[in-house]
This record gives structure tokens, sequence and C-alpha cells, in this order.
């Protein structure tokens, strides 16, 4: 017989197509992994940040804004409150200087002591908050313009009352005029001349 050979047959490899389609798949579970851990990441820091938020470690936006607002609404009022005074100050002087009627004066006066009022009603408050905003310099530079404005009121009322100051017998030691001043002081500081 005749010999036979008997021959295997060795599959050659082909390459796989699918191959090329599983590290796409891959890249795509990496990148879902991902957006996923991102996701959740942002949402544990926001939790997180609630919680600092709820326990008074941080401040919300939202009062973050309202104190900025508040702030703002401050600085606004003060400057109104005091450039109203300012201007009926020197208003009713040069009323004064240029020796206006007796009718405008009295209006000027009576407009000078309605921005007097309405800047002491909000005296204390003003005070508080400055303090609160902006710290204790600003809080006692605040003290200062108070008490710069009242000696200016004293000085108005000097010339509208000119007659009740002239029947006050003249202090001519000033000892007793620097006690006065530092009664009225905000400034603890002052010192009495002796």
């Amino acid at each position: 017989m005749a010999d036979t050979v008997l021959t295997a047959v060795v599959p050659t490899k082909q390459p796989r197509t699918h191959k090329s389609g599983a590290r796409k798949s891959h890249i795509v579970v990496m990148l879902g992994s991902l957006v996923a851990g991102s996701a959740a990441t942002v949402t544990f820091l926001d939790s997180w940040q609630k919680v600092l938020t709820d326990f008074g470690f941080t401040k919300s936006e939202a009062f973050v804004l309202a104190d900025q607002t508040a702030q703002g609404e401050l600085v606004r009022q003060m400057t109104h409150l005091v450039s109203q005074r300012l201007f009926w100050i020197a208003r009713y002087t040069g009323d004064v200087a240029d020796s206006f009627p007796a009718e405008d004066l009295n209006e000027a006066w009576k407009r000078y002591n309605d921005s007097v009022i309405t800047w002491n009603e909000n005296y204390m408050v003003n005070v508080l908050l400055t303090e609160k905003f902006f710290g204790t310099p600003t809080k006692n530079q605040l003290a200062d313009i108070n008490w710069l404005l009242h000696r200016i009121n004293t000085c108005l009322n000097r010339i509208r009352y000119r007659s009740l100051y002239e029947a006050i017998p003249f202090v001519t030691s000033m000892a007793p005029m620097a006690a006065i001043r530092n009664r009225i002081s905000p400034r603890s500081t002052r010192r009495s001349i002796r």
C-alpha cells in the first residue's frame, strides 16, 4: 500500500477584527467610570460644603451676597446722611455770611436741623454695622466724624443763637473747656489740659 501521509492541517492565525472593538469598549468603560467618579466627587464635595455651611464653618453664597448688599447699602446711606448734613451746613453758613432774609435763614436752619435729627436717629445702628462690616478702626473713624459734626453743630448754634451765648460769661481758664471737650469726645485717648 501506498504510504499515506497524513498531514495535519494547522490553522493559521487570522487577525481578529473584534480585538480593536474590545479596546474601544474599554476606553468607553474607563471614560464612563471617570465621569461617574467625577459626578460622585462633585456630589460629595457639594454635600460636604453644605455640611460645613450648616455647622457655620463657611458661609453660603446667598449669605455672602446679602452681606455685600448690606455693606453697600450702609455705605450709600451714610454717604447720603453726611452729604445732606454738609450741604445744609454750607447752605446755612453761606446764607448768614451773605445776610439773606430771615425767612431764608429759618428755612436753611430747619433743613439743617432735620439732617441732624436724621443723622442722630441712625447713628447707633450705623456704628454697630460699621464695626461689623469694616472693623473697629473704621468705627473709630466714624466716631471721629460724629465728634467733628457735633463741634460744627456747636459753632452753628453759637451763630444762630448768638444772643444766648453772649449772655454766658466767657471762660478764661482752659481747664473747664477741656473737661467739657473730654465729656463729649468719643475717643478715650484724649487727655484733659491741666
